[in-house]
């Protein structure tokens, strides 16, 4: 079982790329939290997720979310920061992009 902001991140990343900005706004929202508080659960559900290979995540462009790679790209969860979840192109013109993978979608159904 997980909890319900876990699967609201799961969800959102089935529908269509989703940004780190975006799952914020919406932990933040679900859980009535202070924006620090809900950057660092943020941070700690998108690392759960990745780790668990639920999600994959890039660095993306803000208008296509196309993936834009770059030498000396931080890699796994070290790109996931409070600076990308928190806003749409910083610090590089990039932003945090996320979709859930067939395992995440397995979880969410059973669920």
């Amino acid at each position: 079982m997980i909890d319900p902001a876990t699967a609201e991140v799961l969800f959102m990343g089935t529908e269509a790329e989703t940004s780190g900005l975006e799952a914020f706004n919406s932990i933040k929202d679900e859980e009535s939290l202070d924006n620090d508080t809900a950057a660092a659960r943020t941070i700690s559900i998108l690392t759960q997720l990745l780790n668990s290979r639920m999600i994959e995540i890039w660095l993306g462009d803000p208008k296509s979310r196309d993936p834009i790679c770059r030498p000396n790209d931080p890699v796994e969860a070290t790109i996931i920061t409070k600076q990308r979840i928190l806003t749409m192109d910083e610090p590089d013109g990039r932003m945090l992009v996320y979709i859930t993978t067939d395992t995440g979608e397995n979880l969410l159904k059973n669920s």
